[in-house]
């Protein structure tokens, strides 16, 4: 659920606690913005899509028909950070008022939990109502109530309220997430096509922006099998931090892997351990095709040929 700039996909999953009581100070620090990255929390508030000129807009008919297909669905991932493994669960459902969208995250005895409540609107856009994100922790615990018309959150962290106001509609992280899975869908990826989108982000109590650049498609080697996946390379204001989030094209764009790079070199990885949509276990294929020209290989990845030769 790379997606993928929460997550990690602020937006992209990490996001997800600070082990303070176990870890080093360097490594609290990569724990505490990896695992809430791609959050795929894939780290990785409110959000605002903008596409480059050569990219058709995405119609109102594909945004929908991508929600409708998407719900439910649950996505688990894992990775290592200092010896000690750390799981993470994101699931999408349907309620009364629109969506749930929830990202839940344990190791050892801390857990973290985050969860924005949401619609769509006419034109397919997704508008977040409340968000709020919780480990326990004061520095890191927020709430984030939107306006009506998405234009301004109230963020309450540190028990003071912040007022952030948008030039337009904005969103939480994880719905920033979800925003980007479902432009990537409804854009037009043709080879040649050049792919960027950048989201205004606002976490606790600031904004701030995150750029998203195609890389390349390629065959991912992951836990479910191998999959036809867009690997992207999503950058900070700062330009300090670099993300490269790889996500399932036939499957909803969903984040399956996450790179995450500190400013201080330090890195953390996440992938996908298992995904369900609907009442169906996601399988990737057993190798990767062959297909066109030989194929180059580089690690866990095979170059799909001609995407963007």
């Amino acid at each position: 659920m790379m997606a993928c700039s929460r997550m990690p996909w602020s937006g992209f999953l990490p996001r997800v606690f600070s082990p303070s009581l176990w870890l080093s100070s360097r490594a609290r620090l990569v724990a505490a913005r990896a695992i809430g990255v791609v959050a795929l929390s894939i780290a990785w508030t409110s959000v605002q899509a903008q596409t480059s000129a050569p990219v058709d807009q995405p119609t109102e008919a594909c945004r929908t028909a991508f929600l409708a297909d998407l719900v439910p669905y649950q996505a688990e991932y894992t990775s290592r950070l200092a010896g000690l493994r750390l799981a993470t669960t994101q699931s999408l459902s349907r309620t009364d008022q629109g969506y749930r969208l929830e990202t839940r995250g344990r190791v050892l005895w801390r857990s973290m939990t985050e969860v924005s409540e949401f619609r769509v609107d006419h034109s397919g856009h997704l508008r977040p109502s409340t968000y709020s994100y919780d480990r326990n922790s004061r520095r890191h615990d927020h709430q984030l109530q939107f306006a009506a018309d998405n234009h301004q959150v109230t963020a309450i962290y540190r028990d003071e309220r912040h007022r952030l106001d948008g030039d337009s509609a904005l969103h939480d992280p994880l719905t920033q997430q979800l925003q980007l899975q479902m432009d990537l869908a409804c854009s037009d990826q043709s080879q040649g096509q050049p792919l960027q989108l950048a989201y205004t982000v606002a976490r606790r109590d600031r904004l701030r922006e995150y750029r998203f650049e195609r890389i390349n498609r390629t065959w991912l080697r992951t836990a479910i099998g191998w999959l036809d996946a867009l690997q992207l390379l999503r950058t900070d204001t700062s330009g300090t931090r670099e993300t490269r989030i790889w996500m399932a094209v036939e499957h909803f764009h969903m984040p399956v892997k996450i790179d995450y790079k500190e400013r201080d070199g330090s890195q953390y990885r996440m992938e996908i351990e298992s995904l369900r949509i609907g009442d169906h276990a996601i399988r990737g294929r057993a190798s990767p095709p062959e297909q066109g020209p030989p194929a180059t290989t580089n690690g866990d990845t095979v170059r799909v040929p001609g995407f963007d030769d």
